[in-house]
C-alpha cells in the first residue's frame, strides 16, 4: 500500500467529516436495519462511527470493517476496542470467505475510486454477502438537482472533491459522468432493489440484492 494521506488529517477528519456525516449514516442504518445477531461489514470503515452506531443499535450484531489508512484503523481501533474485527486491507481485495456478512456497507468511498477499482469492490461485497444478505451504499447521486440549494449542494461538494486531490476529482467526475451507483449496479448485475434520495438529489442511499453473481448473466 501507499502511504498514509490520512496520517496528519485523521483528527480533523474525527472534528469536522465525522459529524457531517453522523446523521447520513443514521439514514442509512433506518433504510435498512439489520436483524438482531447480523453481521456487517464497513468496506472504508474509516475512524469506526459506522461501526460503533450499529453495534448499539442492532442487537447482537457483530461488526467488521476494512480500511487502508493506519491512521484511520488506529482511531477506528481506539473507538470501538476488541468489539469489531478491523482489518488493513482494500476494498477490493476482501480477506474474508464468501458468505461471511448478512450487510456490506459501503459510505462515500466508492466515488473516490478508479472505475476499475471500484466495480471489483462490489464484486467483492456481494462475494462475502450471504444469500438474502444486502449491500447498501451511500454515495453522490448523479441528480438532477433540485432547487437552488440542490445547486449549492452540488456546488460546495465540487470544491471539497477538488481539495481532495486531482485523482481523486478525476474518479468522482467519472463516478457521475458514468451515472453512479445505479449505472454500476446494473453493469455487475446488482439488483437496486430500493433507492432513497437526498440533498436535492446530491446523495443517493441505494440498496442493492446480489441474487446471481456477478457477470453470470452475460455467460
Amino acid at each position: 500500500m501507499t502511504a498514509d494521506p490520512y496520517r496528519r488529517a485523521v483528527r480533523t477528519y474525527e472534528a469536522v467529516i465525522d459529524p457531517l456525516n453522523r446523521k447520513l449514516k443514521q439514514i442509512g442504518l433506518a433504510f435498512c436495519r439489520p436483524a438482531p445477531g447480523a453481521a456487517v461489514l464497513d468496506v472504508g470503515c474509516g475512524t469506526g462511527t459506522q461501526l460503533a452506531l450499529y453495534r448499539h443499535a442492532v442487537d447482537g450484531a457483530t461488526v467488521s470493517g476494512v480500511e487502508p489508512s493506519p491512521a484511520m484503523l488506529a482511531a477506528a481501533r481506539q473507538r470501538l476496542g476488541s468489539a469489531a474485527g478491523l482489518v488493513r486491507a482494500v476494498g477490493n481485495r476482501l480477506p474474508w470467505r464468501d458468505a461471511s456478512f448478512d450487510l456490506a456497507l459501503v459510505t462515500l468511498v466508492l466515488h473516490e475510486l478508479s472505475p476499475e477499482t471500484r466495480a471489483a469492490t462490489l464484486v467483492e461485497m456481494a462475494r462475502v454477502t450471504r444469500s438474502g444478505g444486502r449491500l447498501l451504499v451511500i454515495d453522490f447521486h448523479p441528480g438532477p438537482y433540485t432547487g437552488v440549494q440542490g445547486r449549492l449542494l452540488r456546488a460546495m461538494i465540487t470544491g471539497i472533491e477538488i481539495l481532495a486531490g486531482r485523482e481523486h476529482f478525476t474518479n468522482q467526475c467519472q463516478f457521475i459522468a458514468s451515472g453512479g451507483v445505479p449505472a454500476q449496479a446494473a453493469a455487475l448485475g446488482l439488483e437496486v432493489e430500493r433507492t432513497k434520495v437526498l440533498g436535492q438529489g446530491n446523495v443517493g442511499v441505494y440498496l442493492l440484492a446480489p441474487h446471481r453473481a456477478p457477470g453470470e448473466a452475460s455467460r
